[in-house]
């Protein structure tokens, strides 16, 4: 802290440029004696100078010229060859005309292939009347080496050329290639692709699978809402078929035969009542076992069960006897009653 540093620095001055239009080829250029280099017949001959005011010797075969230039740093000086031809000597022949070099410029230019050879005449030229014509060929040549598979290289296309001729196969191409990638089974993926390609032919295709997607979704939550109401039903089904069997068990316990027994099963024969009547010391229980799944048919419904009886005489139990049959029940209003008991 409180250190100095001294930091030489060296700072050069850009070149110059000499931009010569018109040359014929040959002649050689010296700024202050220093050769620059020799004109090649081309419509636009550039070469560096260092910069500074300086004494422009041009040269053409045993004819000079010299005249004095101001050359700005990083500037360019455009000079055309009738302001520094050197004075004719021996008759030569005259150089070609601006709108001749403009001729033979875009002969070569329409002739190529190389994209390059276009923009250069746009750029030497673009007043010429052929621009339109030299941008319609870029165009052409620019689609021919895009890539047609490749999203990215259709992408660099449509950049340069928005407004091109090729721009909407461009735009149908990339389009086909991101529906080739989308996943046909999701609705989102779906959507999200019309969206991002409204003006795609592919657009109404991908609607009616959106569609037929939908209609499946709504029909399989109907079915699951209709599956879960009949498990739904079956099970308040098989309770209340449960519960019959239940209330049979408990008229037993109970013992109550117009008020329990009767109530679960009115048209009871008279020997199952009559079991009902006796003392402790001289009586049939009787037990309702539910083995198997109830099986309704509308208001009627059988249910497998096994029927277990304990018989008491004179004050002595008897070992239980058990026996298979089907409970058959009838559905009155919303509570289930027994019409039959049957061998099973």
């Amino acid at each position: 802290q409180g250190a100095s540093q001294t930091v030489a620095f060296t700072l050069t001055m850009q070149n110059a440029t000499l931009q010569l239009r018109g040359a014929p080829a040959g002649a050689e250029l010296r700024v202050d004696g220093t050769l620059l280099g020799k004109t090649d017949g081309s419509p636009v001959f550039n070469v560096l100078v260092a910069p500074g005011d300086g004494a422009l010797q041009v040269t053409l075969g045993t004819a000079k010229r010299e005249v004095a230039e101001k050359f700005e740093p990083g500037q360019t000086l455009a000079l055309d060859w009738p302001s520094v031809a050197p004075p004719s000597g021996p008759k030569l022949p005259p150089g070609p005309t601006a709108a001749e070099l403009e001729a033979q410029a875009w002969d070569r230019a329409r002739n190529s292939s190389n994209p390059s050879d276009i923009e250069k005449f746009l750029t030497d030229y673009p007043g010429s009347g052929h621009v339109p014509e030299a941008q319609s060929k870029l165009d052409d040549l620019a689609w021919a080496k895009t890539d047609q598979k490749d999203a990215q290289s259709l992408r660099a296309y449509l950049n340069r050329f928005p407004k091109g001729a090729h721009s909407r196969d461009g735009s149908t191409q990339i389009a086909e290639l991101a529906w080739n990638g989308t996943d046909k089974k999701d609705a989102q993926a779906l959507r999200a692709f019309v969206g991002q390609y409204p003006d795609s032919p592919r657009k109404s295709e991908a609607q009616n699978i959106i569609d037929q997607l939908e209609k499946q979704r709504v029909d399989a939550e109907q079915r699951n809402k209709e599956d879960r109401l009949k498990q739904e039903q079956a099970r308040a089904q098989g309770q209340g078929l449960q519960s019959t069997v239940d209330r049979f068990n408990a008229a037993f316990n109970s013992r109550q035969i117009d008020k329990d027994f009767k109530e679960v099963w009115p048209s009871a024969p008279s020997r199952y009542t009559d079991y009902m009547k006796g003392d402790k010391s001289n009586s049939i229980v009787m037990n309702l076992s539910q083995c198997g799944e109830g099986a309704p048919n509308g208001n009627a419904a059988t249910i497998p069960c096994e029927l277990t009886q304990t018989s008491t005489i004179k004050g002595q139990t008897r070992p239980p006897t058990r026996v298979g049959v089907n409970v058959i029940l009838q559905k009155r209003d919303t509570r289930w009653i027994i019409v039959n008991l049957t061998p099973r």
